[in-house]
């Protein structure tokens, strides 16, 4: 398609001149001009091969005067990749993953104490533990309601373990309502008050499970108050109507 395009520019070579370009196409470059010999007549005479070496850089056509340089093939510039910078983005993402585990590790710090006093015989922050556990699920927890009360309805409605939620029953109101040194401190309440905060996780949905750890109602909700009152759930609204 482009043959009719293309030319050459041929090189003769001339004894004592060297390579001289030549244009041998009529209308097409540039004449070719002769400088002047660069030997003397002294010289052809004495017999001197003055007879300049072939270049041995030059090929048989000289570069295309057209040719600008470019070979087709691109240029470190052109194929140069913006670097970026992932440090901005690491950082934005790790703020916002620590900012949403903050109520967690509250909530974890705050169940830990709890236990820590159950254990040392503490039957009221074994309640406390279980009252958190039943807010932070939606479980209304009133403080209008008795311990009784409220352990017959997480164990029929919430599914928590009976028997240690009757051993809490009795831990607690030993510690409230018996006189003197009938109110014996139990050796360790974190037992129960563990094993029916576990038992009402499992029984609950597992969306209200990870509500209940990533935004933890009691926080901010305390056990008797009004919010801990209404509940978020259907049996919480059942317990409710039945109050009234």
């Amino acid at each position: 398609m482009f043959s009719s395009q293309l030319h050459a520019w041929p090189e003769v070579y001339f004894n004592g001149i060297g390579w001289v370009p030549f244009e041998p196409t009529a209308g097409l470059g540039v004449p070719t001009s002769f400088s002047p010999a660069t030997t003397t007549l002294g010289d052809l005479a004495s017999g001197t091969d003055v007879t300049p070496a072939p270049n041995p850089t030059t090929s048989g056509a000289t570069a295309n005067p057209l040719d600008d340089g470019r070979d087709g093939a691109p240029t470190e510039t052109g194929n140069a990749i913006p670097r970026v910078d992932p440090l901005p983005t690491v950082s934005i993402v790790f703020g916002i993953l620590l900012a949403l585990s903050i109520p967690a590790l509250l909530r974890a710090f705050r169940g830990r104490r709890l236990l820590r006093a159950a254990r040392d015989g503490d039957a009221t922050a074994a309640w406390t533990l279980v009252q958190d556990a039943a807010i932070d699920l939606g479980i209304a927890a009133p403080g209008s309601e008795s311990p009784r009360a409220l352990a017959a309805r997480l164990i029929g409605d919430h599914g928590a373990p009976a028997e240690p939620m009757r051993e809490l029953v009795i831990a607690i109101e030993r510690a409230s309502y018996a006189p003197g040194a009938a109110r014996r401190r139990w050796t360790d309440a974190s037992i129960p008050a563990a094993a029916v905060a576990r038992g009402l996780f499992r029984a609950a949905p597992r969306a209200r499970q990870i509500l209940a750890v990533i935004a933890p109602r009691s926080l901010v909700v305390r056990p008797g108050s009004v919010y801990a009152a209404a509940g978020t759930g259907p049996a919480a609204q059942r317990a409710t109507a039945r109050e009234r």
